[in-house]
């Protein structure tokens, strides 16, 4: 029980995150539309990398609510067993399965916070250049 308990946590905790990446991500987005409101056609004017931070922030939002909406079956199916005889007191919540059974959690977390890095990268470098 006290594996299930730390994996209760895990998820929360993971889930917590993703809440606020998803809110830091959409204060972004909605600068970048402050900044460009009032311009005849916003995408045409609008810089490379800018563009770039957008399409990263949107792909990470989306990753963000697939892990979110992945949390509860996790709850729900804990405590997660090992795969391929792995010792149980260190199977990690990531390795947890989703969509189907065929995409880890730990996918879909690189995925959101990979394109949340790169965004806050791009949306610097089109605010700098």
């Amino acid at each position: 029980m006290i594996a299930a308990a730390r994996q209760r946590d895990c998820l929360n905790a993971l889930a917590d995150w993703s809440k606020w990446v998803i809110g830091l991500q959409s204060a972004f987005i909605g600068l970048i539309g402050l900044k460009l409101n009032g311009t005849d056609q916003i995408l045409a004017n609008t810089p490379f990398l800018i563009k770039e931070a957008l399409i990263s922030f949107v792909i990470s939002i989306l990753a963000a609510t697939i892990l979110l909406a992945t949390i509860p079956d996790g709850l729900r199916s804990l405590p997660f067993k090992p795969k391929n005889g792995k010792n149980k007191d260190k199977y990690c919540i990531y390795e947890y399965s989703t969509i189907a059974n065929h995409l880890p959690l730990a996918s879909i977390a690189a995925i959101e916070h990979t394109l949340f890095v790169s965004g806050v990268i791009f949306l610097t470098l089109g605010i700098v250049i």
